[in-house]
């Protein structure tokens, strides 16, 4: 499943592997490189304009998305209608935005290996 928001950033989950290697992923794909901070490891998301929370996140070597922990990201995600995503790049914090509401929808058609 992929959503897309307003500044051309998608946000994905999937399933990659198969049998006992399954696995889900989710990112956020970015329109252009972005200039992460050095070291970023965990990035601030909020869930229907609550209060942000701390999310473990890798950067992509080409740095041209950020992976969350599934395990952490999908069960939140399942229920809310709105993420915000705060970003630390090299010069100042960047927020992202996307419409999740159908996100749980998506996670059903996962296979369960996935889940």
């Amino acid at each position: 499943a992929r959503l897309k928001n307003e500044d051309g950033g998608r946000l994905t989950l999937r399933c990659t592997g198969t049998g006992k290697a399954a696995k889900a992923e989710i990112y956020v794909g970015f329109a252009a490189k972005t200039k992460f901070k050095k070291g970023t490891k965990a990035v601030m998301v909020s869930l229907d304009g609550k209060k942000a929370a701390k999310w473990k996140a890798n950067v992509a070597k080409d740095l041209s998305a950020l992976f969350f922990d599934p395990k952490a990201a999908l069960e939140p995600l399942g229920g809310a209608n709105k993420m915000s995503v705060e970003l630390p790049t090299a010069k100042k914090s960047q927020k992202v935005a996307f419409d999740v509401k159908g996100f749980a929808e998506a996670t059903k058609a996962l296979p369960a290996p996935c889940k």
